[in-house]
């Protein structure tokens, strides 16, 4: 029987070994679950004083609900002035801010349910833009400043009723990318993957695409399969192209466990 494993000439019919860079019988393909849309996620800290007993869950899941649904109201009243606070149609705007109680404590040492408590929120608005038009000066702000004046100067239209707000604070803001891309910049920016990679929603890092397999267009979230024929193989990671699929397996017993790129007869 020939010794196919030695043969180096490219001729008709004949076939040039080459080490072995993948197992065989292993069809590679890369599939990963879409990263969240694009938006940028302003983020304040909130105190508030009422007289509330903290060790009821059932009256802390309440007062995040009152909360929530007296910023988001008000929200929506500013959108009428500072254009690009909200790109949909006003009564789905900020239907995705977040608001959760980190923490709740009596503020004397009395065990009672009256007792005046001090309860310190996150509030996080999503989908906003870096700045924000005044209409009624038709100036552009940044989005930040406007947020944080209108919570020092309207402190009731954050306040349920029977609450007291009693500061706040900007934390910060960050972005999620979408799919395709990576966050960068301790999460304040995306950057597109590149042809040859895919992105890894998980790790959130442009992966090159494995053995048997390629991507030839950015910003991607998968890679694509070699075809299931002759040109199944790929020689390296990272293949940019389909032509990057040049080989072809035959029984591992016949090859000596090596691949082989397989020239046609003309």
């Amino acid at each position: 029987m020939e010794d196919r494993s030695r043969l180096t000439t490219l001729a008709p019919g004949r076939f040039l070994g080459l080490t072995r860079v993948s197992e065989c019988d292993v069809d590679t393909g890369i599939t990963q679950a879409p990263a969240v849309p694009v938006q940028q996620t302003y983020t304040f800290n909130l105190k508030y004083k009422a007289e509330v007993d903290c060790d009821n869950m059932k009256i802390r899941n309440q007062i995040e609900a009152n909360i929530l649904e007296t910023i988001r109201a008000h929200l929506r009243k500013l959108v009428k002035r500072f254009v690009k606070l909200c790109r949909t149609e006003i009564s789905k705007c900020f239907a995705s801010i977040e608001v959760k109680i980190k923490n709740c404590r009596d503020t004397t040492t009395r065990k009672r349910a009256t007792a005046p408590s001090t309860i310190d929120v996150e509030l996080n608005i999503p989908d906003l833009g870096e700045t924000v038009t005044d209409s009624s000066k038709d100036v552009e702000l940044q989005t930040e400043a406007v947020l944080q004046e209108d919570l020092d100067t309207q402190k009731a239209e954050y306040t349920p009723q029977g609450f007291t707000l009693d500061g706040s604070s900007f934390v910060g803001k960050y972005v999620t990318c979408t799919v395709g891309y990576i966050s960068t910049n301790n999460n304040q920016s995306c950057e597109k993957c590149l042809a040859g990679t895919y992105h890894d929603s998980t790790s959130n890092q442009c992966l090159n695409c494995t053995h048997n397999s390629y991507q030839e267009e950015d910003g991607q979230s998968t890679c694509i399969n070699c075809p299931r024929s002759i040109n199944k193989y790929t020689l390296f990671t990272g293949s940019r192209s389909k032509s990057d699929c040049v080989c072809e397996c035959y029984n591992q017993n016949l090859v000596s466990n090596r691949l082989f790129i397989h020239v046609p007869a003309n």
